[in-house]
């Protein structure tokens, strides 16, 4: 990632409505800079409810370069 790119982390909650043909608002929309990333990991806390994460690196002029798939959470009864 570039010195001057950010992270974004964004979490769907699973609305179960299969009528619906747009994307819900994210529950999470979190960004990190760069610099934040160089120890190699973070720390990354989410409400603990049925959704989907997903991960986008954008450039300087905030341009998507690569995605992740979604990660599907559940949580535990």
């Amino acid at each position: 990632m570039a010195s001057n790119g950010t992270l974004r982390v964004l979490q769907f909650a699973i609305h179960g409505d299969t009528t619906r043909v747009t994307r819900p608002t994210p529950r999470t929309n979190t960004s990190y800079p760069a610099i934040a990333l160089t120890g190699g990991q973070i720390t990354i806390r989410l409400p603990n409810i049925r959704s989907y994460v997903r991960a986008e690196v954008r450039n300087s002029t905030g341009k998507i370069v690569a995605f992740s798939n979604p990660l599907w959470l559940t949580p535990s009864t």
